[in-house]
């Protein structure tokens, strides 16, 4: 009995170190790691790159984006955050109800896509303000990402 229970504690705690583990973020020099969805620090990041060259009417069409898309983004990114919580509080349990991991892991795939969804139309939506030398720039540099 006593093995079980620190195989167990073993297993949860390897589970624990992998859904936290920065293992499964996204690498730009390391183009065949893991699948990795864009998220807020990283279209951050761009939208903070095409601003360094951006001119007044395109730093005005961005501004007016990050005004109108930012609030939604945070409320989204929110839910996206509660609901995989949700689902590592219901996996760690002593005993796992398997109805329950169901609802919270639909519950965060829902939560993840509409985030997903509302990161991409930022993303499309900035796409459209850049210059040819911004896209020419953005082309190279996710040259590597390419098949």
């Amino acid at each position: 009995m006593k093995t079980r229970s620190s195989v167990g504690s073993m297993l949860t705690g390897v589970f624990f170190a992998l859904v936290s583990s920065s293992a499964f973020s996204h690498d730009a020099t390391k183009p065949d790691g893991p699948y990795h969805q864009t998220d807020l620090p990283e279209l951050h990041a761009i939208v903070e790159t095409v601003r360094q060259s951006a001119g007044p009417e395109q730093l005005a069409k961005i501004d007016q984006l990050v005004k109108t898309a930012g609030p939604e983004l945070q409320r989204l990114s929110q839910l996206a955050i509660i609901a995989h919580r949700r689902k590592v509080e219901v996996m760690l349990q002593d005993v796992v109800d398997r109805h329950a991991f169901e609802e919270a892991q639909a519950n965060e795939l829902k939560a993840a896509g509409a985030l997903s969804k509302r990161i991409d139309d930022a993303l499309a939506s900035l796409a459209k303000t850049l210059t040819p030398e911004q896209r020419l720039q953005f082309r190279q540099h996710n040259k590597p990402h390419e098949d």
